[in-house]
């Protein structure tokens, strides 16, 4: 692991928004154990709410097998979800601006292959509209490439 990032980070009505994550990392090109009593919760983050896992993922569509050249394929593929909930901190002005709006980050992850996929809905449970104008679903932490 590199480095320590929210999970999400979406631009709501114009606001900021992080889900989740650290602050405190002094080099964000590793992460060493030692750091990790040093990181703090980042006071304006969204929080998480709800936790969701499973071992199987929804079946978006039905598939047939055609070819039959491996014949101890199996389908549905080994997979395991992750589904997190998160919402405004109490007791804040994101709080009162927000309520009834919650993010919820999911993901899946393949086995046998490097796939994974990531995706953010936001629920808007209040009754006045909210824009969207910005998701970031994933940062990958990478090192710069060299010549």
């Amino acid at each position: 692991m590199r480095a320590v990032n929210p999970e999400a980070r979406l631009v709501l009505d114009g606001e900021a928004i992080s889900l989740g994550g650290l602050q405190g990392q002094p080099n964000r090109a590793f992460l060493l154990d030692a750091w990790l009593d040093e990181l703090q919760p980042d006071p304006t983050a969204w929080i998480l709410t709800d936790l969701q896992t499973s071992d199987a993922i929804q079946l978006r569509m039905d598939w047939t097998r055609v070819r039959h050249h491996a014949p101890d394929a199996t389908w549905q593929p080994k997979d395991a979800s992750l589904v997190m909930t998160f919402g405004p901190q109490p007791n804040t002005d994101a709080a009162a601006r927000f309520a009834g709006v919650t993010a919820t980050v999911h993901n899946e992850l393949y086995d046998g292959i490097p796939l994974f996929a990531k995706w953010l809905e936001v629920h808007n449970g209040s009754r006045r509209s909210l824009e969207v104008d910005r998701v970031t679903v994933e940062e990958l932490s990478i090192v710069e490439g060299t010549n």
